[in-house]
């Protein structure tokens, strides 16, 4: 009743007329749902294909819509890795439906699951003055096509031995080895008869341990040119290695034979169980998530997410090796030597 009493002042007095637009503009505005939709560039792709995501939000004119930031971490997108977003727009739909706007936002996209990849309701916030409502787009799915040919139909048996005749030639070899092996041992037996005693055997070289193996590498690492774009690659190959052989010999999981959703999985498990930190999951998801994207999508990271990734790698390293090493035990009263501080003392993480 207090909408139609200002319209009737406003019609009764001129002076009123830009009044009278501002509410005739907020009609529309304040009676508009909002609605989004979700749209894909391909109806199926392959593992590591590239593709785009788009999302549609129609709205009032006075709402401002605010789309989902990609960022490494982020599960808003489900199986789908947001490259970068390529572009944002928005128009008005005129005379036909005034006060409304339709924003949209592309996405670059790529994922790495099989058969089938799942894109949950992505949500979109809209906010007028200081109320704020989020709506999310519908669900879809992307058939992801198998690389096998599609006329394979399963594993053949093994062909059965061709038939060749026997050559004379491996034989003569034989017999060529066998002479020459005795002759060496002659030798050899007549060599050691006129030497004095046998020398002293050296020990051999202690193994390296997982993490200084893990550590040196590491450190060759942090000082490659990522500027160079021909270097990312290999950067990201040997920076996931790295991490993938130290967790395989620390921890005795088949790192290098798992995926990175199947290893992160077997990590959160081994947290529940209080052997593994349980931030050591979610570091080993960034840094492998940034490789995967640069070893299969082409994708080149800018330098600094490079060393942030070889940062967490360090992390990551620093967590285990406090969770499994014993605690440095304080020297015995009067003994005037200090406690032996550990591998790991002094080292931040």
């Amino acid at each position: 009743m207090a909408f139609a009493g200002a319209l009737v002042a406003a019609f009764r007095s001129s002076r009123r007329l830009p009044v009278l637009a501002c509410l005739l503009l907020l009609i529309p505005a304040a009676g508009h749902a909002q609605q989004v939709e979700v749209y894909l560039s391909a109806d199926s792709v392959t593992v590591g294909e590239r593709f785009y995501l788009s999302l549609v939000a129609e709205h009032g004119m006075l709402q401002e819509p605010a789309f989902p930031q990609p960022t490494i971490d982020d599960s808003l997108f489900g199986d789908l890795e947001v490259i970068r977003r390529v572009t944002q727009q928005h128009r008005y739909l005129g005379a036909a439906r005034p006060g409304t706007r339709v924003d949209s936002v592309v996405y670059e996209v790529t994922t790495f699951a099989l058969d089938t990849a799942y894109v949950p309701p992505i949500p979109v916030r809209f906010s007028m003055n200081e109320d704020t409502v989020a709506v999310a787009a519908p669900p879809a799915f992307v058939p992801v096509i198998s690389l096998v040919p599609p006329d394979a139909e399963g594993i053949q048996d093994l062909a059965p031995l061709a038939a060749f005749p026997r050559p004379l030639w491996p034989w003569v070899l034989l017999a060529l080895g066998l002479l020459i092996g005795a002759a060496l041992l002659w030798a050899y037996l007549r060599r050691r008869r006129r030497a004095g005693p046998p020398a002293e055997v050296q020990p051999p070289e202690p193994e390296v341990s997982p993490y200084e193996e893990a550590m040196d590498r590491l450190r060759r690492l942090e000082t490659w040119d990522l500027a160079d774009e021909a270097a990312v690659k290999p950067f990201y190959v040997e920076l996931s290695d790295v991490l993938r052989r130290y967790l395989e010999r620390r921890l005795g999981v088949a790192a290098l034979e798992m995926t990175t959703r199947e290893l992160v999985e077997r990590l959160r498990r081994e947290a529940v169980r209080s052997e593994v930190p349980e931030e050591v999951a979610g570091l080993v998801k960034r840094v492998l998530d940034v490789a995967d994207l640069a070893k299969f999508a082409e994708v080149h990271p800018p330098p600094a997410e490079g060393f942030r990734a070889v940062s967490a790698t360090h992390q990551v390293l620093q967590a285990v090796e406090t969770a499994l090493r014993p605690a440095a035990r304080p020297a015995p009263a009067g003994d005037g030597a200090p406690a032996d501080p550990g591998p790991l003392a002094g080292v931040s993480s």
